[in-house]
């Protein structure tokens, strides 16, 4: 694992080779945890093509284990 953290920009995305050195973890896993809201969720840049944004990657690396993706508010009932 390479950590590049000091090195990659808030503003911008990494493709999987880069986001695989910054957290040594394997595709899959990297899945489950964005289904569970416990890793930022990729964006889609075309047909085949996913990043994550480096902004969302960032924070996760100062405290992956308190992460969590911002859920959708929800209305109170009325």
């Amino acid at each position: 694992m390479i950590d590049t953290r000091a090195t990659l920009p808030p503003e911008g995305f990494s493709r999987w080779p880069t986001v695989r050195n910054l957290v040594g973890m394997g595709r899959e896993t990297v899945r489950q945890k964005e289904q569970r809201g416990l890793f930022p969720k990729h964006v889609s840049l075309g047909p085949r093509t996913a990043a994550w944004r480096n902004a969302d990657l960032l924070a996760w690396l100062a405290d992956p284990e308190n992460y969590g993706t911002p859920k959708a508010e929800t209305q109170p009932a009325a």
